[in-house]
């Protein structure tokens, strides 16, 4: 049997505030920013209601027993994984992966909406994913032991408990920790994540869906510069809220020593773009899915497109009910391969930079018309066939 699920996943990685050479300068800077930043959305009238809002909208979007259904599928998942992960079964294990996939439409029918079901329904797959990695490496390491592959010290073994609430996806016995918890790192990004939650907010819900509804009504190129502009900004903040706020607090506070959440996706192929836009969801689907389609003799290509089509499919029931439109989450995902395809046909026949191509068609056309599409009138076809 052939090592697959559970070769090492993690080894020491420095996050983005040890990279940096901040300084006691550079510290005194940033969280007296951040303190005033904090301070002006609590004092400033219209910041401290544009923050109600979000709160209000994010409890209105609460049905009864959500947060129940939620607990309970996610706990009684787990103690069906942990007392199947006992067994060497291959039948018993890929079923038990099956029926815990099948849980998870429990939460899906449960009418969550909005951003919380966004937030709940992420969370929930995020634990999923950690269940399967936990009962395909537990079978694999009883059946060939550990993978020897060396891990910087310090390192640890971790219980089930803490690789839950650990920031990774890939479960192993041991990981690399580091030595003592930052509180200058801990601070920063306890105080980055109110106002970049905020800015995600006011961008996209408050300004793209504003700018948006101006299109339609009345197309101009000033109102397309604006959602772009607003877009990308939301875009933006969204991932310093995700990716180094909460992941980065995360992996603080549980001293997790590999901090490389995400790599210069700003700077990539279409190939490239999604494995480092969320390290832990490409480490995740290398190691449990990529590397399994390979050794079942499926070439690289048809690998591709059958993990785009699942995670058109993952992101559909993640943020479909946010986007108006049913259908728009997969589309865009399942699109990936032929949008790459297209973009490598044009760098052959008119010399076309594939990282510049990549950013036009995500920053520039597909941001913008994400917004578009998800605020189009319904009846948008329909009034123009008439006229």
């Amino acid at each position: 049997m052939e090592r697959v699920h559970s070769k090492c996943a993690h080894s020491k990685h420095t996050g983005i505030l040890t990279k940096a050479e901040i300084g006691y300068g550079g510290w005194a800077w940033l969280i007296i920013s951040l303190c005033l930043i904090n301070y002006q959305i609590c004092m400033n009238g219209r910041m401290y209601e544009l923050f109600s809002l979000l709160v209000t909208e994010s409890l209105q979007c609460l049905k009864q027993y959500t947060i129940l259904f939620f607990l309970l599928v996610n706990v009684v998942r787990w103690a069906i994984i942990y007392f199947a992960s006992e067994q060497l079964s291959s039948s018993i294990v890929y079923g038990t992966i099956s029926f815990c996939i099948a849980m998870e439409s429990i939460l899906g029918f449960s009418g969550v909406s909005g951003y919380i079901g966004v937030i709940l329904r992420y969370l929930s797959l995020t634990q999923l994913m950690k269940g399967i990695s936990y009962i395909l490496v537990r079978r694999e390491v009883a059946i060939l032991g550990i993978d020897d592959q060396t891990i910087e010290k310090p390192k640890e073994e971790v219980s089930l408990l803490k690789f839950i609430i650990l920031p990774t996806l890939c479960y192993q016995r041991e990981y690399p920790v580091l030595p003592n918890i930052s509180r200058y790192n801990v601070l920063v990004y306890i105080l980055l994540l109110p106002p970049s939650a905020l800015l995600t907010y006011y961008s996209l819900r408050v300004k793209c869906y504003s700018f948006g509804l101006k299109f339609w009504d009345e197309p101009s190129l000033d109102t397309y510069i604006n959602i772009f502009l607003w877009s990308n900004l939301g875009w933006a903040s969204g991932f310093i809220f995700v990716f180094i706020g909460i992941f980065g607090l995360l992996g603080e506070l549980t001293r997790f020593g590999d901090q490389s959440f995400f790599e210069a996706w700003w700077n990539a192929s279409v190939s490239t773009y999604w494995r480092k836009w969320n390290s832990q969801v490409h480490k995740w689907i290398k190691r449990h899915v990529h590397r399994a389609l390979i050794k079942r003799n499926i070439t690289t290509r048809s690998s591709r497109i059958i993990i785009f089509i699942v995670s058109g499919i993952v992101h559909e029931y993640i943020i479909g009910d946010v986007l108006n439109y049913r259908g728009i989450g997969f589309i865009t995902m399942a699109s990936q391969v032929p949008l790459d395809t297209f973009i490598k046909f044009g760098m052959q026949w008119v010399k076309l930079n594939q990282e510049f191509a990549a950013t036009v068609a995500f920053n520039v056309i597909g941001a913008p018309c994400l917004v578009l599409v998800s605020v189009m009138p319904k009846d948008f076809f329909k009034d123009a066939i008439k006229s």
